[in-house]
């Protein structure tokens, strides 16, 4: 009996025989998700964040910039 990782390989290579072109969507997808999850588009040291808004506890919207003027005054 195969285990589970090899089922699923056992899947995925029918998929691409079946579905080459639904397979290579679903491989995109995966290569997106996994360059996101390892920081591929994060900011670098150094660099400066973008504009952003976000509420704080009383709901109200704060910027980063509004933040950074009262630390920086």
């Amino acid at each position: 009996m195969k285990n589970l990782k090899e089922q699923t390989e056992a899947k995925i290579a029918a998929g691409r025989l079946a579905k080459p072109e639904f397979m290579k969507g679903v491989d995109d997808v995966i290569n997106e998700a996994k360059a996101f999850e390892q920081g591929k588009n994060a900011i670098k040291v150094g660099q400066k964040a973008p504009t952003f808004e976000l509420p704080n506890p009383v709901g109200q919207l704060i910027s980063l910039d509004a933040l950074l003027e009262k630390v920086l005054l």
